[in-house]
């Protein structure tokens, strides 16, 4: 007697996991951003978290084999609905992508060559532009891209546009797990910590998204910001060895802010007594990052030299704005602190031609 086997289908290269909840307004165009990419190898996994607008009559819409819906009977949530998502993926690789953004056509393709040419990275986001509600570009915004910069950005800031991320599953799944469940807005910040803590990541530094700004915004929530300070408190209390309770972790979000706004924020910055200040809070946290990842002495010190160039940086074009608010003492002090931070950010032509005017 013969036995009729149904012929093997061999799994996706890449499943691309959405949900989405209540996102009739741009959910069409998301999907399609996909479905027309160069790289075809793919599944995408939607997760509908219990929408009641037109989401479902959207999907059904899309008759497409690569299109697989998955419906949550109520509303679960973002963190849940990507683990279901996630448990169904059958891809060697995970992309990310939310219900409002956009694909370049070449993403997928992109990211698969950039994992081709570097076998130990094992997580991979991009740089973005940002869209407004209509789809016209607003800016490009252009990430750090090395393991050790993200490394480090990773414990002020979140250096990853959650809907450009891509990443290897099988690492991923063994050693790292998932998203969070205890978390319902900066789970993804929480997570791309957990495998940059054991795998290099990086960015592909070409804008493979058009990221939609404008909108009601999860980052707006104050949750969000309970959660992300909670997650940001508790890596710097880590880092430097300190329990909860005691009087240092009361000050990890002060030591936090203090070290955001003097490296990242386009807020204007503190006097140069508080820069200093600043500055050697940075150099004890750099000392402690070093030691956790073993760093070399010559690495240690580049990574440092960096970050304080960019302050200095920030410092000399802060000065030159004080200045030109007619607060000329100030300006200088800011000037000669960038200088002394370092020299070198001193021997550009806008610099020697302020300092002259001094």
């Amino acid at each position: 007697m013969s036995v009729l086997l149904e012929p093997m289908i061999s799994p996706p290269r890449v499943s691309v996991v959405l949900s989405v909840f209540n996102g009739e307004a741009f959910l069409a165009e998301s999907i399609e951003s996909l479905l027309v990419q160069s790289f075809r190898d793919f599944e995408l996994i939607v997760i509908d978290d219990g929408s009641t607008d037109r989401t479902s009559e959207i999907l059904h819409g899309f008759d497409d084999p690569r299109v697989r819906t998955l419906r949550n009977r109520s509303n679960l949530g973002l963190t849940p609905s990507l683990n279901r998502g996630l448990s169904e993926a059958r891809g060697e690789f995970i992309a990310r992508q939310d219900a409002d953004d956009v694909s370049e056509p070449d993403r997928l393709q992109r990211q698969l060559d950039f994992f081709h040419r570097n076998p130990e990275v094992v997580l991979a986001g991009s740089w973005y532009k940002e869209i407004d509600e209509s789809g016209r570009e607003i800016q490009e915004v252009q990430l750090p891209s090395d393991p050790l910069g993200l490394r480090w950005a990773l414990l002020l800031y979140c250096p990853f546009a959650h809907s450009s991320v891509m990443w290897r599953k099988s690492p991923v799944q063994d050693f790292v797990g998932g998203y969070d469940e205890r978390l319902d807005y900066a789970t993804d910040h929480e997570f791309w910590n957990r495998i940059a803590a054991r795998f290099p990541v990086s960015n592909v530094k070409r804008p493979l998204l058009r990221y939609r700004v404008g909108l009601p915004s999860m980052s707006a929530h104050p949750a969000m910001h309970r959660e992300t300070m909670m997650i940001r408190t508790g890596l710097l209390a880590d880092l430097m060895g300190w329990s909860e309770g005691s009087k240092d972790y009361e000050r990890t979000e002060a030591l936090f802010r203090r070290l955001f706004d003097l490296l990242y924020s386009d807020a204007m910055l503190p006097s140069p007594d508080l820069v200093q200040e600043g500055t050697a809070e940075l150099e004890t946290l750099h000392r402690a990052f070093a030691r956790r990842l073993d760093l070399t002495s010559g690495e240690e010190r580049a990574h440092l030299n960096g970050l304080k160039r960019a302050i200095a940086q920030r410092l000399i074009r802060h000065a030159r704005i004080v200045r030109s608010e007619g607060r000329p003492d100030p300006a200088s002090k800011f000037f000669r602190e960038g200088i002394r931070m370092d020299p070198g950010s001193a021997l550009t032509v806008r610099a020697l031609r302020y300092f002259l005017r001094l």
